[in-house]
C-alpha cells in the first residue's frame, strides 16, 4: 500500500482553490511566453543561416540610416564579410552596425515548434492543477470517511467553472467586439491574456501582412480556451478523491513486472 499522508486539513475551500487555479493559469501564460519565445530562437539559430547583412550607420544609437545591403554568394563560409570587400572598413568604425539578414524557418519546422511547446504548457498546466485539486480531492474524502462531511464529488468542476468566469468573459468580448467590427486591437490583448493557449490562438487568429486574420470560425474554434482548466480540475480532484496515487501505482506495477 501507498504511505500516503491524510490531508484532512488541507484548505479545501472553494473560493481558495478558485484563486489559486486562477493564479496558477496566469503564471502557466507567462511560463509559455518565456518557454515559446526561447525555443522559437533556438530553432531559428539552428534551421536558418545568415543569407546577407545590412550596414547601418547611426550616431547616437537610436536613430539608424540604412548605407548597403549584401547578400553571401553560394561559395561563401565566412558570415563576416568573406565576398563584400567594403565589410572591413565600415566593422572597424563604431557609428556602423551590422543587421543579419536569415532565412525564414519552414513552416513544418515552425508548426512543430509551436504546436510542441503548446503540448509542454498544457503538461505544465496540469500539473500546477493537479497538485491543488488532488489534494483536495484527497482531503474532502478523508472528511467523508471519518463521517465528518459528505463528499462533494462535483466541487472538481464546480472550481474549474468558476475558475474560467474570467476567461469566459475575455472569450464573450472577442465574440461581441469582432463581431460589431469594433474595438480592433483586443484580439492581441486576448491572445496575451490567454497565452497559456497561444498555439491554438496564433492558427485560428494568426497574424500576417494584411494584419490580424479573424473569422467567425476561428473565433468559434477559440472556444477551446474555456476547456482545460475545468477538465484539469474535474480529473485531478477525481483521482484525489479515489486516493489515486499515481506515482506509486506506476513503482509498483514496475516492481510486480521485475518479480
Amino acid at each position: 500500500m501507498s504511505n500516503r499522508a491524510l490531508t484532512s486539513g488541507y484548505n479545501r475551500s472553494t473560493k481558495r482553490l478558485v484563486l489559486q487555479c486562477l493564479f496558477r493559469s496566469v503564471v502557466v501564460s507567462f511560463i509559455a511566453f518565456l518557454l515559446y519565445a526561447s525555443f522559437t530562437i533556438i530553432v531559428s539559430g539552428m534551421t536558418t543561416k545568415e543569407l546577407g547583412y545590412t550596414i547601418m550607420k547611426s550616431e547616437d544609437g537610436q536613430n539608424f540610416e540604412d548605407i548597403y545591403t549584401h547578400y553571401h554568394s553560394d561559395s561563401c563560409q565566412d558570415e563576416n564579410g568573406c565576398d563584400d570587400p567594403r565589410y572591413n572598413e565600415y566593422a572597424q568604425k563604431t557609428e556602423y552596425y551590422k543587421s543579419p539578414i536569415r532565412s525564414t524557418v519552414s513552416p513544418k519546422v515552425s508548426s512543430v515548434t509551436k504546436w510542441g511547446s503548446q503540448v509542454i504548457v498544457l503538461v505544465i498546466l496540469y500539473g500546477v492543477i493537479y497538485s491543488l485539486m488532488w489534494k483536495a480531492g484527497d482531503a474532502n474524502a478523508d472528511m467523508a470517511e471519518l463521517g465528518s462531511k459528505k463528499i462533494d464529488k462535483l466541487k472538481g468542476l464546480k472550481v474549474g467553472l468558476i475558475a474560467d468566469i474570467p476567461y469566459a468573459l475575455l472569450y464573450v468580448t472577442l465574440v461581441i467586439t469582432q463581431s460589431a467590427g469594433i474595438f480592433r486591437s483586443y484580439p492581441g490583448i486576448y491572445k496575451i491574456l490567454t497565452y497559456f493557449m497561444f498555439g491554438f490562438n496564433d492558427t485560428f487568429m494568426p497574424v500576417t501582412e494584411g494584419g490580424m486574420k479573424i473569422t467567425l470560425y476561428g473565433i468559434f474554434v477559440l472556444a477551446i480556451v474555456l476547456i482545460p482548466i475545468p477538465l484539469f480540475t474535474t480529473v485531478a480532484y477525481f483521482i484525489g478523491g479515489k486516493h489515486i496515487v499515481v506515482k506509486d501505482k506506476i513503482i509498483y506495477e514496475k516492481v510486480e513486472e521485475v518479480k
